[in-house]
């Protein structure tokens, strides 16, 4: 029942006070579903469940990336690296193919499913039954090969189309996504002020219209956004390197944004500050993020050793990875009585104490903050208060953890 990273965040209003949340990790165990409360004064759900029909003997892993919930159908679509598109619902014995070869992105607008595939766009309608019926196919935006994001503008009806790069493209559909046909013209962005020494990664388009695009160096993250699909307003936000998608809470006056581990609580003007920022039960980790549809308090994180929640926006986060958490142990030392040990994992490092008799495990540190992967730990083997642990760089502490 244990995945492992979190790929992909996806869900739906399942009822007036709950979203049925679905995951893909990078495990055996391919996707999760869980049943979450949300406009009560203390939102729970219960634990993980895996999607029987994907899970550990049905052989489709880790390639499992791109994932869109269906609210009429409460079908899950998502794009394995081989299978092509598929479709399955919690209850399902198989998974369905809807359309075969790569499928880097895709999204539903009410029950018109838009995707990418072989560089083209498709646009298909979901009925209730979550039976799907082409509408426009073999779209050509004009865009080079590897066009990896798609959105909608909320004002326009346009539909963009990215492709990722230290020289991006960005491009718009001169129709309307209800009037898209496959001679449909697309006009140029210009993202030649954007810098060429940043990869720009992902985008998407806020509520207000205001176009986001993210990116990274060798260790900053980077944001750049246009009200007026000319002028770009660009800036470093923290270091680390990006998610594979953008979040939003909000209407088109006032919205917050989320992208990797951040949020900005200010139409992405300003400072921008890391989930967690004022209390954490576990630690962010720059991955995928998703937008509660009922509550715009609550948003949902990828973590160091699973997911994570928020219910106040952003600044006190929580796990809630019942069913799912996974913790990749690296490295294990023990003092010579076997009394105390200390272990590295990719999700912090941790103490346990009285082992030999009734095991006592700490929560997971995180030396001065540091949500690297650790690989290694040592323990002084006759003084239980000297440990060093490494990740990317090394830490000691003099006082068992304490600092």
């Amino acid at each position: 029942m244990y995945g492992g990273r979190i790929l992909g965040i996806s869900g739906y209003a399942k009822t007036a006070d709950s979203v049925r949340i679905f995951i893909s990790t990078e495990s055996a165990n391919t996707l999760f579903y869980d049943d979450a409360h949300s406009n009560t004064s203390s939102p729970s759900g219960t634990a993980f469940s895996t999607i029987s029909a994907v899970d550990a003997d049905d052989n489709y892993g880790s390639a499992v990336q791109t994932i869109a919930a269906h609210a009429s159908s409460e079908f899950l679509f998502f794009a394995h690296n081989s299978e092509g598109l598929m479709k399955v619902d919690v209850t399902s014995s198989a998974p369905t193919q809807v359309v075969s070869g790569y499928v880097p992105d895709m999204l539903f607008k009410g029950d018109t499913l838009i995707y990418l595939n072989a560089n083209k766009i498709f646009t298909a309608t979901v009925d209730a039954s979550a039976n799907v019926t082409t509408l426009v196919s073999d779209i050509v935006p004009g865009i080079s090969p590897g066009m990896q994001k798609i959105d909608v503008h909320p004002y326009n009806g346009s539909v963009y189309i990215f492709r990722e790069g230290s020289s991006p493209e960005l491009k718009k559909s001169d129709d309307k996504l209800a009037g898209l046909t496959a001679s449909t013209a697309f006009s140029t962005i210009s993202t030649s002020s954007l810098s060429s020494s940043v990869n720009w990664k992902t985008f998407a388009i806020a509520p207000s219209g205001r176009i986001f695009v993210f990116g990274v160096d060798n260790m900053n993250k980077y944001v750049a956004y246009t009200d007026d699909e000319s002028t770009w307003t660009s800036t470093s936000i923290a270091n680390g390197v990006t998610g594979s998608n953008v979040a939003f809470h909000g209407d088109s006056t006032s919205y917050s944004v989320y992208h990797s581990k951040l949020y900005n609580h200010n139409n992405g003007e300003g400072s921008w500050s890391e989930f967690g920022n004022a209390s954490q039960e576990t630690h962010p980790n720059d991955g995928v993020v998703f937008a509660n549809p009922l509550n715009d308090s609550m948003v949902f994180m990828t973590t160091d050793q699973g997911i994570g929640l928020s219910i106040d926006g952003g600044p006190s986060i929580f796990g809630i990875d019942d069913g799912v958490e996974a913790v990749q142990v690296q490295d294990f030392d023990m003092t010579a009585s076997k009394n105390k040990g200390w272990m590295a994992s990719k999700s912090g490092i941790r103490k346990v104490s009285d082992f030999l008799t009734s095991p006592s495990w700490s929560g997971s540190y995180y030396p001065q903050g540091d949500g690297s992967p650790y690989f290694s730990i040592e323990i002084d083997p006759n003084d239980t208060t000297y440990v060093y642990a490494g990740n990317i760089r090394v830490y000691r502490t003099l006082d068992d953890g304490s600092t």
